[in-house]
């Protein structure tokens, strides 16, 4: 079986950091360090001599694979229906959920979702999203979710539970 790569996140200030498995030693980079031609995921040598695949991420924002419990509604339905959800992966800026089939689903619905994160505090977020994205998944879907309005304190959990 494969290795699997390392995920270095490119900064707004074009640069990642690397972070050895073997003895844990960061090490930044600056993209313009990289040749324009080179492969993502790269070969990485640390000084410590393991080597290991680097695989470069422009996200915005990290992202977290989790696989939390949740229950959203549809926020302009008549009736407030709480539908099961598991969150499959969960940033600052939004998450992916996987759902049961639903037709009243569309691109652009505003969604309420409760979700309780899994750290020592079992923080509990009602979280506002549209609905950016729908992927049918034999009997489910997958819906990307865009985080809407969130407050203050809603930022600061995510902040600190999204802390690689």
């Amino acid at each position: 079986m494969a290795e699997q790569p390392i995920v270095a996140y490119i900064t707004h200030q074009r640069s990642f950091t690397v972070v050895c498995p073997h003895c844990a030693q960061p090490q930044v980079f600056k993209l313009d360090d990289i040749p324009q031609n080179s492969r993502n995921p790269f070969k990485y040598e640390c000084p410590c001599g393991v080597c290991t695949n680097v695989l470069l991420n422009a996200r915005r924002n990290y992202r977290k694979r989790v696989n939390l419990g949740g229950v959203f509604t549809v926020a302009f339905e008549s009736k407030k229906i709480e539908r099961l959800c598991t969150v499959l992966d969960i940033s600052a800026t939004g998450m992916r959920i996987a759902t049961d089939s639903c037709r009243t689903i569309h691109q652009g619905q505003l969604l309420h979702a409760k979700v309780v994160l899994d750290n020592s505090l079992r923080s509990r977020l009602t979280l506002r999203g549209v609905v950016r994205g729908i992927i049918p998944d034999n009997a489910r879907l997958l819906l990307t979710l865009e985080f809407e309005n969130l407050n203050p304190q809603e930022e600061e959990i995510l902040r600190v539970y999204l802390m690689p």
